[in-house]
């Protein structure tokens, strides 16, 4: 069994779009605005970047709007990571820059490790795509 892949270990097209979709329907469905709904919205636009770009966004602005008006400070976070996620991916690297920037304050603020730690990774993957090797490092070896 050496070399083998666990089966259930690689995400399956049905089920990847039965989360999404499921999420989706979770959103409609969640008609409370409180901290559940921020999350739920983070989570949706987390699980579309791969797939739906545009729908990341939508979320992800969606979340930290509610975010803000229940100031939710982990939520807010969340959302600046997720734009951060998306501007990245749209090739503009200055922009994304900043939201993670904002997120990694946000993080540090509420003393949250995980997030600093994977904000830290994020923005030295920025780096690296602007082909600013010693800068990637430097914030690669700050998320250890």
């Amino acid at each position: 069994m050496v070399g083998r892949t666990n089966e259930r270990s690689i995400p399956r097209p049905r089920a990847l779009f039965t989360r999404r979709w499921c999420s989706e329907n979770l959103i409609e469905n969640h008609s409370t605005l409180d901290i559940n709904k921020v999350k739920l919205l983070n989570e949706t636009a987390y699980h579309f970047y791969r797939v739906d770009i545009e729908k990341t966004i939508k979320y992800a602005s969606q979340a930290l709007r509610l975010a803000n008006k229940l100031n939710y400070t982990e939520g807010k976070a969340e959302s600046y990571r997720i734009k951060g996620i998306y501007y990245r991916l749209k090739s503009d690297l200055p922009k994304s820059l900043d939201f993670y920037q904002t997120s990694l304050n946000l993080y540090k603020e509420l003393n949250d490790k995980k997030g600093i730690s994977i904000l830290y990774n994020n923005i030295g993957n920025v780096f690296w795509h602007q082909r600013n090797y010693p800068k990637s490092l430097q914030f690669h070896h700050k998320s250890l």
